[in-house]
């Protein structure tokens, strides 16, 4: 039987097809808003960090890629793979230029906020939960050193990948193929930086017993308990490798918890005490960011007897308890608060691996678990309310915490303009630590502020005692200030502590340029002798030591036969220029002059600009029929 006609000829459903289309393209356009609008936002906010300088290690990075050019298949076994591999087309794109850094730093936080609140739309089946955790993920303060800084990309490239992992595998239905892809994205996130990535090793499997069950199946308890059994398996496994093979035993030893805590604690106990207490920290910093920092100085904790300890292990306590029991009525919440400390654990320095027990970089990818509970609390108030004023009181709290943490993450980008005012944020929030003072006495000799350098290397020493570099780094704003006795006391305190290490050497260094700078070679020539005698392959100090036993006026501090020996050990024509020098401060300027001919030949040869440049100008002193007397100064020239 045909269907009636209208009079125009069309079938009496076809209004209704139309109004079902209609209401199909809203939905469709509301999903695309509620998924953009994150990406929006967080484009938004972080605008302002566009017009931002390198700050803080974001130069190192630059200079690193500058000469760092290993095989590919060496890129493809490093540790962070993948975030390495973006920064290094990064500098391949942009150089020096940090705007084209920045716009590619924000353009990865808008893609993780729009994928938190595409996963978030997933899990909770809801347009407002994905839009709302999307939102708040994208405006969280915390995240703005993720974004800011240049070496914490890892961070956010780590999400990236981890909600993609877990966002394919809850697709309805997936097929192998896509659990298939949902490991490989997972193998993406930890080779961007693993400890971030570690924990989505657990939450996959919990979002398949918490949430991907079939219909309104009911959580098997059983099938949690043997989930938790396989876990505490394979948690055995790993201890027993480790134990057996010595790996724990070195990293849980209190040589190499020293050194990786940077002498503040000496036992795996004080680690675990100090982790447990830095909880605390993470709580606020993640649910009232009001408070930031670069750095977060460390408060060592001897136990679990101590008031701070206690406090954190309760809440971690509570936290977990609290999971828990919402797993069988609840079981998205539960996901989202097991999401916030299983993902930091990794980060969390219970096996200690560096000296930070907060940083707020570590807390970007567990915040999605906060930012996913909020989105849920905000969903039941809405549908729980019994009257309209209820649900617009929620509607105003959400927009009162989106705007006040919108207003601190703009505020927090503007303290990243420049390490002096990223230093200073902290001093002004009431923060200080070995660390921060340090980069600020850093930053005061390099404006030639010494006084000022001074002052922050004295409360940077003070803060942490002990550690060698801090004293050799004082001893040089202090040279350079004009107070050679304090500084000599300095230079004493820092020899006689034990394992000086690399970063004592580059400090050393600093130390044997200001002497020379103020044409004091005999300090110079012991700092730089200690320094070759600690560290053999640092080149640039064996080069001006080279040059200062070569070539210095001062006839107690030129040694020819020393500045040979060392010369030996470099390479090139920079070797025969050393030589050319050693020769010619002893008076034998036919072998000088030889010498520098020979360098100056196999430079232009090499296309070495500099060496070239070099010999010609030694070449042009010995023409004068001179021996090389040099000031420090002029050593300090030559070496460069």
């Amino acid at each position: 039987m045909t269907s009636p006609m209208s009079p125009s000829g069309s079938t009496g459903s076809e209004p209704e097809e139309t109004g079902q289309g209609l209401e199909a393209k809203r939905q469709r356009s509301l999903r695309l808003l509620a998924l953009l609008s994150p990406a929006v936002l967080a484009t938004c906010l972080y605008a302002g960090i566009l017009g931002n300088a390198f700050v803080y290690d974001d130069a190192w990075l630059v200079r690193r890629f500058e000469t760092w050019d290993p095989d590919w298949l060496t890129r493809l076994t490093q540790r962070r793979a993948v975030a390495y591999g973006f920064q290094w087309l990064e500098h391949g794109l942009f150089g020096a230029w940090p705007v084209g850094y920045r716009m590619g730093s924000v353009l990865l936080h808008g893609v993780a906020s729009s994928l938190a609140a595409l996963l978030a739309q997933r899990l909770s089946r809801s347009l407002v939960v994905g839009a709302v955790c999307g939102l708040l993920f994208a405006a969280h303060p915390v995240h703005v050193e993720a974004v800011a800084s240049l070496t914490n990309v890892s961070d956010v490239l780590a999400m990236i990948f981890l909600s993609l992992s877990l966002w394919l595998w809850a697709s309805p239905g997936a097929s192998r193929l896509q659990r298939a892809g949902s490991f490989v994205l997972l193998g993406l996130a930890l080779h961007s930086k693993p400890v971030a990535a570690a924990g989505g090793i657990v939450m996959l499997p919990l979002m398949q017993v918490l949430l991907l069950r079939e219909g309104a199946e009911p959580l098997d308890r059983r099938r949690l308990l043997a989930w938790f059994a396989a876990l505490f398996v394979a948690a055995s496994v790993l201890l027993f490798t480790g134990i057996s093979t010595g790996v724990l035993g070195t990293l849980l030893g209190a040589e190499s918890i020293q050194q990786h805590t940077e002498g503040a604690l000496a036992s795996h106990g004080a680690a675990l005490a100090t982790s447990a207490a830095a909880a605390t920290e993470q709580f606020r910093l993640l649910f009232w960011p009001a408070r930031l920092s670069i750095d977060y100085p460390i408060e060592p904790h001897a136990g679990a007897a101590e008031p701070a300890v206690a406090l954190g292990i309760a809440l971690v306590a509570t936290w977990l308890a609290v999971a828990a029991a919402l797993a069988r009525r609840h079981p998205l919440a539960a996901f989202a608060m097991f999401w916030v400390i299983v993902t930091f654990l990794p980060c969390s320095n219970v096996l200690p691996l560096t000296q930070f027990f907060t940083a707020e970089r570590y807390l970007y990818v567990p915040s999605f678990g906060v930012c996913l509970l909020a989105a849920l609390s905000f969903e039941g108030a809405l549908r729980g309310a019994p009257r309209p004023a209820l649900r617009i009181a929620a509607i105003a709290l959400l927009a009162a915490a989106l705007v006040l943490a919108s207003a601190r993450t703009i505020a927090r980008t503007r303290d990243w303009r420049d390490t002096a005012s990223l230093a200073e944020a902290s001093l002004r929030a009431g923060i200080e630590s070995r660390r921060i003072h340090h980069m600020l006495g850093e930053e005061r000799w390099r404006e030639k502020d010494f006084s000022g350098a001074v002052h922050h290397f004295a409360r940077s020493a003070e803060i942490q005692p002990g550690v060698p570099w801090l004293h050799f780094d004082l001893a040089a704003a202090l040279v350079m200030d004009g107070d050679l006795d304090e500084a000599a006391l300095q230079v004493a305190i820092g020899d006689s502590a034990p394992a000086p290490g690399r970063k004592a050497a580059q400090s050393r260094l600093t130390l044997a340029r200001a002497y020379l700078a103020r044409d004091l070679p005999g300090a110079a020539a012991p700092v730089l002798e200690r320094l070759v005698a600690s560290q053999p392959q640092q080149r640039p100090g064996r080069v001006l030591l080279a040059w200062l036993r070569a070539a210095s006026k001062d006839d107690d501090v030129r040694d020819v036969d020393r500045a040979l020996q060392i010369a030996r050990d470099t390479q090139g024509a920079q070797r025969l220029c050393l030589n050319s020098a050693a020769y010619a401060g002893n008076g034998d300027l036919g072998q000088a002059t030889a010498e520098a001919q020979r360098a100056r030949t196999l430079a232009l040869r090499e296309q070495d600009a500099p060496s070239a440049k070099l010999a010609a100008s030694l070449l042009d002193l010995y023409r004068k029929g001179t021996p090389l007397r040099l000031s420090g100064g002029q050593i300090l020239a030559m070496s460069r």
